[in-house]
């Protein structure tokens, strides 16, 4: 089986500046099509901002992501002869990786939930976040221009900005 440090490496070619990882774990990922039964060695990276699955064979390699506020449930399930299973729910569909025995099941599985629980509450909040109105936010920026907080370019600006899209 492949190397976690050299899949995680490859996976993180992929990620964003500053994008830090957290937890990877290395498995098999399997695809079943109606002609081919396709299994790669692959990594899942949950990262501070999304999770990853990066797979690679001798002939291709795959790079998919998942933000946490898209995957509805994750399962770490410990198997001692074959190793543990990762199945992550996103939008419908089941993104799984078997026979995990590097990495950290447990770490990644906090990690997932821990983001996917923040994703959630971030999302709930945003809902109920009362709605700013063009002219309330016309009024805002009048106010900092006379305390001096925004010089009169800033104001011009911003006031510009408000009334286009009015």
């Amino acid at each position: 089986m492949a190397s976690l440090d050299k899949m995680v490496s490859k996976a993180s070619e992929r990620l964003e500046p500053g994008e830090v990882v957290i937890a990877s774990v290395l498995g098999i990922s399997k695809r079943i099509s109606v002609d081919t039964d396709l299994q790669k060695p692959a990594v899942l990276v949950a990262t501070d901002r999304r999770v990853v699955l990066y797979a690679k064979d001798l002939m291709s390699q795959a790079f998919e992501s998942y933000r946490y506020a898209d995957i509805t449930s994750a399962m770490v399930t410990h198997g001692k002869l074959q190793g543990g299973d990762v199945t992550l729910s996103v939008a419908g569909n089941a993104v799984s990786i078997y026979r995990v025995r590097k990495g950290d099941m447990d770490l990644f599985d906090r990690t997932v939930r821990e983001h996917m629980e923040s994703a959630k509450s971030s999302g709930a909040q945003q809902q109920s976040a009362p709605v700013v109105g063009i002219p309330e936010q016309l009024s805002q920026i009048a106010a900092l221009h006379d305390q001096g907080v925004l010089t009169d370019d800033e104001y011009a600006a911003k006031k510009q900005d408000l009334l286009a899209r009015m």
